[in-house]
């Protein structure tokens, strides 16, 4: 089971970059403000879901970290893979489906 926890988070700086990345503008969010949770105690998210691509994001509230990630039924799989990509992309226009 992959739970959202530090340990599990993949760096976004990389050589050269002082910028914390975060997804694209141009997404179109269903909830403005997106949704604040606590999976775990003392460590708030914000999640956001683009309506058009069907892609989540999450930050880790205390870090400011954007992750790309597929919410589960009690947590989110970060996606470790398509990360960066997925945060230096706008939005695709057409809807992402997970293989499940």
């Amino acid at each position: 089971m992959i739970t959202f926890s530090p340990s599990r988070f993949v760096p976004l700086f990389q050589a050269g970059v002082t910028e914390m990345r975060a997804p694209s503008s141009t997404h179109r969010w269903l909830l403005p403000n997106g949704r604040r949770l606590e999976l775990q105690p003392g460590k708030p998210l914000l999640h956001r879901l683009c309506t058009v691509c069907n892609r989540n994001f999450v930050q880790d509230s205390a870090t400011g970290e954007w992750f790309a990630a597929i919410p589960r039924m009690f947590d989110f799989e970060l996606l470790h893979p398509v990360n960066e990509k997925w945060l230096c992309d706008p939005c695709p226009g057409k809807r992402f489906e997970p293989n499940t």
